[in-house]
């Protein structure tokens, strides 16, 4: 506002979620966070991880339930910043594309 930079888009984290109920027994599920960093003036590095899992419900006592984590296989989060005399390397390692299936019991 007014010609000054607004200090808390430098560092942003957001999440959305969905769950979606199509049929009486089954849940499916959508998720995604988005990370923003300033990694020098007026540079930003922008990720956005995605996550889904779909549930059904057997009966009250069991659950089935599949979960695909990472959908865009986003393995790395890394960057590099320059200036005039040296360079700044950040490389940070992400879990890669997973798939859980489950079968939940309950008393």
């Amino acid at each position: 506002m007014n010609g000054e930079k607004a200090s808390w888009l430098s560092s942003m984290e957001n999440e959305l979620l969905f769950d979606i109920l199509p049929l009486p027994k089954w849940e499916w599920t959508i998720s995604g966070e988005h990370y923003r960093n300033e990694i020098a003036p007026g540079s930003y590095k922008n990720l956005f991880l995605l996550d889904t899992k779909i549930t059904f419900n057997l009966n009250k006592k069991i659950e089935l339930s599949a979960s695909l984590n990472n959908i865009f296989d986003r393995r790395t989060y890394n960057y590099i910043t320059y200036n005039q005399l040296s360079s700044y390397e950040s490389l940070r390692w992400l879990r890669g594309r997973e798939l859980l299936l489950s079968l939940t019991l309950r008393k």
